[in-house]
Parts: C-alpha cells; sequence; structure tokens
C-alpha cells in the first residue's frame, strides 16, 4: 500500500486509504477508481468487501487485489478486475506496477 500511494502522490492523484472494515460508508460513485486490496481466507472474499461488491453499480470502477495462499483466486461472482498474488515480498514490485497500469488505463476513461 505504501508504494503504491508515494506513487500516485507524487503524480498529483488524490487518494484515500481506508480499511476495508469500514467500506459501508463508501460508494464508487463518489470516485473515478477504487483499488480494494484484502485477502481471501477458504476461498472467500472478506465479508466487508464482498458487501461493498454487492452493492456497488459501477464495478468497471474497481480494481480487486486479492492476497490468497497460492495466488491463484478467482470468482465468478462478480464482473470485475482482479489481480490475485501470494502474498510474498518479492511480488510488490511487479504487482504495484500492474495496479497502476490498470489505474492509468482507469483513469485516462
Amino acid at each position: 500500500v505504501k508504494g503504491l500511494s508515494t506513487n500516485l502522490e507524487q503524480r498529483q492523484i488524490y487518494i484515500k486509504v481506508l480499511d476495508v472494515t469500514v467500506l459501508s460508508g463508501v460508494s464508487e460513485e463518489d470516485w473515478d477508481a477504487v483499488v480494494l486490496i484484502h485477502s481471501v481466507e477458504m476461498s472467500k472474499l472478506q465479508s466487508d468487501v464482498k458487501a461493498f461488491l454487492d452493492r456497488a453499480h459501477d464495478l468497471d470502477k474497481v480494481i480487486l487485489i486479492t492476497t490468497s495462499g497460492p495466488g491463484t483466486w478467482e470468482t465468478d461472482d462478480y464482473d470485475v478486475d482482479i489481480i490475485t498474488s501470494a502474498s510474498k515480498k518479492e511480488k510488490l514490485p511487479g504487482l504495484t506496477k500492474e495496479i497502476l497500469r490498470r489505474l492509468d488505463v482507469l483513469l485516462s476513461n
């Protein structure tokens, strides 16, 4: 999160970092893009992330960053842009670049 936040701030892109437990007060309609970084356990979404996705009207604005044990989690429940990775520090630089690339596409629309 820190590397991603720093990069976006340097590019003068306004960001707000929140814990996923407060997503009930967030609407994707208020943002140009929403990046949700969370983990899955036993192949299940964290309940606050699931509730956000269930009520969101425009999932095209959402990028879901999911960490899972093997890094292979997928869902058919939501038509959302997903990046899945194992929780390994050596993956962070490449993961950050991929998130930024996808954000650039979202923000240029």
